[in-house]
């Protein structure tokens, strides 16, 4: 009985292992050693090459070799019949999964080859195609294939597993955030993304299209279709994001988060292209102008206390022609204001220009200068209605 080769990922201290038709068990470990274990036999053989935990495994079509990846940033190359190593290749890269393409698949780049490659995934969330008897990348994943946006530093998109369907000819990544990415084999172009959520979700906001913008308790924003419950993922902060808000054009949208930062994103674009810093503790909320894109600015408050605008006209005439990342830390903030008894919870502009703040204890009317005019705070049941350009001696 010819047994398929399976691949798992174990508790405990075995992260890895795979079974051979010629009825070999091999496990990796947390310490860097892999165990090769003759189930007929009950002989095992330890193999001792990397530095670090090793997460994958592949067989070569034949089981004469191994390939294993580590988070030492190493590739191994074993000889399963006589339990030696046959090379080590640095890959600067930490990995968590390799799967093994035979010998005449039609590979990434439209090419077949006439030995089984090697594709690999890891913390940069990029799949890479190896030649492992040349030592080298055949062929790289284009990063607008991907799920990895140019700006992200965050391990959101880090690939934690790896499946072929090849029935389908398709790809199928499991990523740290719990989402199943769908990519075509031959261009490696990502055709869907299914998300997993494992908490809460923080805010969810209508878009234009059949579309809505969504913030769990993760660093990502993510898009869904309503219609196919497709997800694209939209990287930049680095911690949590604990409050979100979208312009009534759908164009616009406002996030901040536990990094401290209050970014502005174009949803023409899935970009960043303001981060705006100044406060000094998690920013619980955030609200985006009902206006035009001429009178474009956003108002942020957190665990500070302080109530901060944000003037972005300039930057939404611009994000047309320039999309890269623009930290507006000081060009953009206008007005701060000190006073709230305990964090505010939720912000909300209204078309009339009215800012409407809940938090908690506040029992005393107060002036504030948010913008060039004076504001007056009214207290109405726990609600809180900031006033422009209504002056108080």
């Amino acid at each position: 009985m010819v047994v398929q080769k399976i691949g798992l990922i174990h508790l405990g201290g075995r992260l890895s292992s795979g079974y051979s038709p010629d009825s070999e068990l091999v496990s990796g470990d947390q310490d860097g050693h892999i165990r090769v274990w003759n189930l007929q036999s009950n002989i095992c053989q330890v193999l001792s090459n990397h530095k670090g935990p090793v997460p994958g495994l592949a067989f070569s079509t034949d089981c004469s070799r191994l390939v294993s990846v580590g988070r030492d940033q190493v590739i191994n190359v074993w000889n399963l019949r006589t339990y030696s190593n046959i090379t080590m290749i640095p890959a600067h890269e930490n990995f968590e999964s390799i799967l093994t393409l035979s010998t005449g698949t039609v590979c990434p780049g439209g090419n077949s080859y006439s030995q089984d490659m090697f594709l690999t995934a890891g913390e940069k969330g990029i799949l890479r195609l190896w030649d492992v008897a040349a030592r080298k990348i055949v062929h790289t994943q284009p990063l607008s294939h991907s799920t990895v946006t140019v700006d992200s530093k965050s391990t959101a998109n880090s690939i934690a597993n790896l499946l072929y369907r090849k029935e389908s000819g398709q790809i199928i990544a499991v990523t740290q955030e719990h989402d199943m990415c769908f990519f075509d084999l031959q261009s490696l172009r990502n055709i869907k993304t299914l998300a997993g959520f494992t908490d809460d979700i923080i805010e969810i906001k209508s878009l234009p299209n059949r579309k809505a913008l969504v913030a769990s308790n993760s660093a990502q924003l993510r898009i869904f279709d309503l219609e196919t419950m497709n997800v694209s993922t939209i990287d930049g902060h680095t911690d949590n994001i604990l409050a979100l808000d979208v312009s009534s054009d759908g164009k616009w949208a406002v996030s901040s988060s536990k990094d401290l930062t209050v970014r502005l994103w174009s949803l023409e674009y899935n970009r960043c292209i303001a981060v705006c810093r100044g406060h000094t503790e998690s920013i619980t909320a955030a609200a985006i102008s009902k206006m035009a894109s001429s009178t474009l600015f956003a108002i942020s408050s957190g665990r500070d206390r302080t109530l901060k605008k944000w003037d972005c006209q300039a930057l939404a005439r611009a994000s047309a022609d320039r999309l890269n990342t623009a930290d507006m830390s000081s060009e953009i903030v206008c007005r701060s204001a000190l006073g709230h008894e305990k964090e505010v919870n939720v912000l909300s502009v209204s078309t009339f220009m009215i800012l409407s703040i809940f938090a908690c204890k506040w029992t005393e009317t107060i002036n504030v200068s948010i913008t060039e005019t004076h504001m007056k705070m009214r207290f109405l049941a726990r609600r809180f209605v900031w006033v422009p350009n209504l002056r108080v001696g």
